[in-house]
């Protein structure tokens, strides 16, 4: 009753709190990352001090901990609802429902597939931390490590790409809107297609 009466206040101050978490977490990387003058197209932590591995881990939980753990106890949560909820009329639960395996199967898949693309990264940043490394230094050890670390960011910082990519693969549901919206807009592009053709015959043989 509390989250129907204030959904709309609730949902605000949450924007709010992440927007300024966002915001908080981001704006001290400006005095911490910079240009190493051995490579000058390379961002890094030139310095890595006590205060800098601080940040790096305070940075990583609200970017990657807290994300993690909140998609996997509220999908959880969901899973849960979904397997305990008995349609009206129903004397037990079904567990052959189509539609709830479905559900279950596809959350499931879209939170494994954001944990694996977003571990390596928060693993290296952990790593940086810990052993106060810069990139440059890792670079300059192994090559194929500073591969795999440049690899791991590349594809945590294209998770927004990634993401409706997740859903249409694995939810159905989503998969058979996006391409019955697709197949319209085709279908009216090849009509307009037919028209303008049938106009531009007509036109020709008037011409002649």
């Amino acid at each position: 009753m509390f989250y129907r009466k204030h959904k709309k206040r609730i949902l605000i101050i949450s924007e709010m709190i992440i927007l300024i978490l966002s915001i908080s977490a981001t704006v001290p990387s400006l005095f911490y990352i910079a240009i190493d003058k051995q490579d000058t197209k390379l961002c890094d932590f030139p310095h890595i001090t006590l205060a800098t591995s601080f940040y790096v881990v305070v940075y990583t939980i609200i970017f990657y901990v807290l994300p993690i753990t909140t998609i996997a106890i509220l999908y959880w949560q969901i899973i849960k609802h979904q397997r305990r909820y008995v349609r009206p009329g129903r004397s037990s639960l079904s567990r052959d429902d189509i539609r709830t395996q479905k559900l279950i199967k596809a959350l499931i898949k879209i939170s494994l597939a954001y944990i694996l693309f977003t571990w390596p990264n928060c693993l290296l940043l952990i790593a940086v931390a810990i052993t106060q490394k810069p990139v440059l230094q890792i670079r300059n050890q192994s090559f194929v490590v500073f591969l795999l670390a440049m690899l791991a960011l590349s594809v945590t910082n294209s998770m927004t790409v990634f993401n409706p990519l997740l859903y249409f693969k694995f939810d159905t549901n989503i998969a058979r809107k996006v391409r019955s919206i697709f197949g319209k807009r085709r279908f009216v592009i090849l009509d307009i297609s037919t028209v303008s053709v049938t106009v531009s015959a007509r036109t020709s043989k008037l011409s002649q």
